[in-house]
């Protein structure tokens, strides 16, 4: 388990605390970068939106090392444009009508996790070719207790490609309507209160400054990951790798990641795994969760404002297998899947790879209900449970590394460290299969979706003699 970054320990302060902090970093850049810097105290002011122009003597290393650390106090204001009638915008209006850049989108980051911070917290998980930061916001009212309260962990992931930048919208948006409406609306509490949801709106910051598909080494990241045709096969060694495909792979591995959404752009489909094929050819590559997939898929098309009622001869129903639309190797999906057991939809989000801004609003609220029902049944829909064993004294304990089968199906899911499992699945009755070494093996038939999402199934293991 890594340790925490700076931001991601300020995030546990005090407000008091914070306070200090902002004092303590003003001092730090007016002592590095001279007396008279106007930027920075206009910025404190509350004018965000022309921060880069102000530090524009500055690199973009230095304003982040700068500002690394400071987590604003709540009702700090990001400057934000009003609406036509004079009236501010709120969070939710102000990051799903513009594009923030990289300098911004960091900074309303670390303002939401200070806004938000009852439930918000601020992980860098890693750096671009270029320095710049690639940060995670994890949304959940049990933040200090992640990987002990057996909550499912999901991810929004978007701008693997520079160029396609709808899901950088789509993800900002969905965290700050969880902040906004958490204590009053159903749905937002129940996520909120039942799951661990990740937000990763930037994967590819070089290429969004630039404009281009790719990072700054010229690399497609969406062909960088491991792969099952590989010399090697499906691994999770990162040698050679892109330092944001190395990032990506790093935080999967740290966290019980259920399932995944990556948003790219220029066609208007919802597509699932496999996307390779041995042959090289565009045909349907079916996985072992062929069946879950396709249903997770025509959940989230069924759900969204366009693909619910829009009709398109090459992609039925307005999904698609990816290896049948065409093959691509290196793909972030198959690896999650195959090397960590994460169920990834990757939403293509529109025709137009870069859309006018005025065209942001509805596209997020084309996508808005997808990912929250998406978020919903991959959490609580499926078959989940814990494995326990006995201790010598007789009282059960949580038990890791079983691996957790259906009937029929060449794939699992494993345990978690106290035995929590969830795996996604279409409705219907299953028998599934717990083992793990050294252990008895349990069967048992479970019906989907349970009556009572909020209730465990219990699966207890024997130690062998």
């Amino acid at each position: 388990m890594k340790k925490p970054s700076v931001v991601e320990m300020v995030g546990c302060v005090s407000h008091s605390v914070r306070l200090l902090l902002l004092w303590v970093v003003v001092a730090t850049v007016v002592v590095a970068h001279g007396e008279g810097n106007e930027g920075l105290l206009a910025y404190l002011d509350g004018d965000a939106i022309r921060m880069k122009e102000r530090f524009e003597n500055l690199t973009y290393g230095d304003v982040t090392e700068s500002w690394e650390g400071y987590v604003p106090p709540k009702g700090f204001s990001l400057g934000r444009k009003n609406r036509d009638d004079g009236t501010t915008k709120t969070p939710l209006e102000f990051v799903t009508t513009r594009y923030l850049d990289s300098e911004e989108l960091h900074v309303h980051m670390l303002n939401f996790a200070s806004r938000c911070g009852d439930i918000a917290r601020l992980v860098q998980i890693g750096r671009s070719v270029k320095g710049r930061p690639i940060e995670a916001l994890e949304i959940s009212n049990t933040l200090d207790k992640g990987l002990k309260d057996g909550k499912p962990h999901v991810k929004i992931v978007g701008g693997i490609h520079g160029d396609e930048t709808v899901g950088r919208v789509v993800s900002m948006g969905v965290a700050e309507w969880l902040c906004e409406k958490y204590e009053s609306d159903p749905t937002a509490s129940a996520i909120v209160s039942g799951v661990h949801t990740w937000v990763l709106p930037g994967m590819n910051p070089d290429g969004f400054e630039a404009k281009t598909r790719w990072n700054a080494n010229g690399v497609d990241l969406n062909r960088d990951f491991p792969d099952r045709f590989d010399d090697e096969g499906m691994t999770s060694n990162t040698l050679g790798r892109q330092p944001e495909t190395v990032a990506i792979m790093g935080w999967t591995q740290d966290y019980p990641f259920v399932s995944s959404l990556v948003f790219h752009g220029g066609e208007l489909v919802v597509s699932y795994p496999f996307d390779g094929t041995a042959d090289g050819r565009a045909h349907y590559a079916k996985s072992p969760d062929d069946e879950t997939f396709r249903y997770l898929a025509r959940e989230y098309a069924e759900n969204h404002r366009v693909l619910s009622s829009f009709r398109q001869r090459q992609f039925p129903g307005g999904i698609t297998n990816g290896a049948a639309w065409y093959p691509i190797y290196g793909g972030m999906g198959d690896w999650n899947y195959l090397m960590e057991h994460v169920y990834e939809l990757t939403i293509e989000a529109g025709k137009t790879k870069w859309p006018n801004s005025k065209m942001l609003p509805g596209l997020f609220e084309d996508n808005r209900k997808s990912v929250l029902e998406f978020i919903k049944t991959t959490a609580f829909k499926g078959i989940n449970g814990v494995v326990r064993t006995k201790n010598r004294n007789g009282s059960k304990r949580g038990l890791k590394g079983a691996k957790v089968y259906i009937d029929g199906l060449d794939s699992y899911v494993i345990s978690t460290e106290r035995g929590q499992f969830y795996r996604p699945i279409a409705p219907g009755t299953y028998t599934v299969l717990i083992e793990k070494r050294g252990y008895n093996t349990v069967v048992e038939e479970v019906k989907c979706p349970l009556a009572n999402a909020s209730k465990r199934t219990k699966f207890n293991l024997v130690k062998l003699q």
